[in-house]
């Protein structure tokens, strides 16, 4: 009796059966390539095709030019931003010179203060590369897939604390180094 392609007994289809599941949804080849997009921006790390599912429909993707400015410090944070290809620079403005903070490339974020509401922007990004293609994710979008599944809001808050612990360190790595040059404390007061 032949019990399907490669299978020589009952045992083996049925086994052979169990690891298929026909109400399991499946995910189109460009959903797939997002999905590997996403897995890799820290953000999202460790979340599922079906948590990341939901983000899909919110994803713009926007083409920018260099030297085009993506926003100002002191906007409001209406979205987040995820860099596809290209970069982009994050910098302050100080007494009329602008000191560059860093450099964001393929895989990385920037503007997560639009998840929490009424932040404003804390820097100004302007791409630096000749092109950059940025996915734009709307703040009132990302808080409703958050308000509708608690599990990928959970795992994105995990990853957003870990993202911001490690920033945290590396401020007082830099602070150990060089010394004396700022009161750290400052920083820590809660008075604004």
């Amino acid at each position: 009796m032949a019990f399907g392609a490669g299978f020589e007994s009952e045992y083996q289809y049925l086994a052979g059966m169990a690891w298929y599941n026909p109400f399991k949804r499946t995910f189109t080849q460009q959903e797939l390539i997002q999905f590997r997009f996403l897995s890799k921006v820290k953000l999202f790390g460790g979340m599922t095709n079906e948590e990341l599912s939901g983000l899909l429909p919110y994803l713009f993707l926007r083409e920018y030019k260099q030297n085009d400015v993506v926003f100002f410090r002191e906007d409001p944070g209406a979205a987040v931003y995820l860099v596809k290809s290209g970069s982009v620079t994050l910098s302050l403005d100080i007494e009329g010179r602008l000191e560059t903070l860093t450099t964001i490339r393929n895989y990385g974020f920037f503007g997560e203060e639009a998840l929490l509401p009424g932040q404003k922007r804390i820097y100004n990004v302007v791409v630096t590369s000749e092109e950059a293609e940025i996915y734009v994710i709307p703040h009132v979008n990302i808080n409703d897939y958050c308000d509708r599944s608690k599990g990928f809001k959970a795992k994105l808050f995990a990853n957003l604390s870990q993202v911001r612990t490690d920033f945290l360190m590396r401020v007082f790595k830099a602070y150990r180094q060089e010394f004396g040059l700022f009161e750290l404390k400052l920083a820590f007061n809660s008075k604004g």
